[in-house]
């Protein structure tokens, strides 16, 4: 009898383990997606617009600075780089909230 319990533990023990993770990633996904529509809903009333598509782009949107430069010229591309960054959140913020530059 303890050799068909050892066995049928062998054979189930990984799928428990499994449904264990999942349910564990499921609950952590769930949450995240609250945090995020919490978040469009703050945004888009601070903000005072109301076309989800338009605030969509603009979170799409996002800069990675560099962290290591070297000397054969990336400077200057990747200095381009984060100045069309800074138009573009510029822009985002004229778009989003037009009085705020007045």
């Amino acid at each position: 009898m303890g050799i068909i319990i050892f066995i049928v533990l062998i054979i189930f023990l990984p799928v428990i383990i499994r449904m264990r993770m999942f349910s564990a990633v499921e609950g952590a996904i769930r949450e995240l997606d609250d945090m995020e529509k919490k978040a469009r809903k703050i945004i888009m009333d601070l903000s005072g617009i109301t076309d989800e598509g338009l605030l969509e782009d603009y979170l799409e949107f996002f800069i990675v600075p560099p962290s290591d430069i070297d000397p054969s010229g990336l400077a200057d591309k990747f200095r381009r780089l984060l100045e069309m960054g800074d138009l573009r959140i510029r822009e985002m913020i004229e778009v989003l909230s037009p009085r705020c530059g007045q």
